[in-house]
């Protein structure tokens, strides 16, 4: 159907419609929404081919993104975004972007080696969808090459907010969440893990949780600094000793082995 109405659109109708469906967005599937953000592409992507870029006189990006997809443009594509809204790509659209969008001007915007762009980020991640947002964020950003060289500074603050919204829910984690977030989500922010951080971690964990945790941290033992290495270390070997003198054991054999952090940081019972 809005093929067929599109079809029949200039410009001025077009963005009747794209307000007109945007009032309703809400009450439609996520199912239905993504059906419809591809016939809105292409009509602009048809239009920028023959000339007319369809968007407004307006210079202010979150107008112009607004004219062109209302609500939909959560599931535009962010090269699509930078393709078809002149300019795009700056941090003024930022609060009507997803947030796998905001992953790709991240890491194009060079905000990954930025603090002050970087703290803007997580500002728009830290609201009502907090938790899912930080997922679906980093999920997205490690499927950029970027990912991998994040500065540390910013790499830092990175992990203090995304562990100060992803701590409030470690209450309700179970293990697939610990698995989730710890051996992938996570990974590129790991090596910024405090020794405060790991004590809360592992307040909420059983041990199959913590072998988890420990797996993850080995994994990105090397990026860590040889400081960290060692701060991290006591807390591990502090949960073992707890685990041990409560009667809990960490593992499933009888002897009682304590090995490196490198190697798997267990006190093994």
């Amino acid at each position: 159907m809005l093929q067929r109405v599109t079809s029949y659109t200039d410009c001025d109708a077009y963005h009747v419609i794209v307000g007109a469906l945007s009032s309703v967005f809400e009450q439609m599937t996520s199912l239905r929404q993504q059906e419809l953000t591809p016939v809105l592409l292409g009509y602009l992507k048809q239009r920028r081919a023959s000339g007319s870029t369809c968007s407004t006189n307006s210079s202010n990006l979150s107008t112009c993104l607004w004219a062109c997809f209302g609500k939909f443009s959560i599931y535009v594509d962010y090269e699509d975004l930078r393709g078809l809204i002149e300019g795009f790509g700056s941090f003024e659209a930022l609060d009507l972007l997803s947030a796998s969008q905001v992953a790709q001007l991240a890491a194009q915007s060079g905000a990954l080696n930025n603090a002050d762009l970087i703290r803007l980020v997580f500002d728009r991640l830290d609201g009502d969808n907090a938790l899912q947002d930080v997922g679906e964020f980093l999920t997205a950003l490690l499927r950029t090459s970027q990912a991998l060289d994040i500065n540390p500074v910013v790499r830092d603050i990175m992990m203090n907010r995304a562990f100060a919204i992803l701590s409030l829910h470690f209450e309700d984690f179970e293990i697939h969440d610990w698995v989730s977030w710890f051996t992938v989500k996570l990974v590129p922010l790991l090596p910024s893990l405090t020794a405060e951080m790991l004590q809360r971690v592992t307040s909420y964990t059983d041990c199959d949780a913590y072998h988890v945790i420990v797996g993850a941290l080995s994994s990105v033992f090397e990026q860590m600094t040889s400081l960290r290495q060692q701060e991290l270390t006591p807390v591990l070997l502090g949960y073992l000793k707890q685990r041990r003198a409560s009667g809990r054991s960490s593992g499933a054999g009888p002897l009682f082995v304590l090995c490196a952090l490198k190697d798997g940081a267990a006190l093994c019972l």
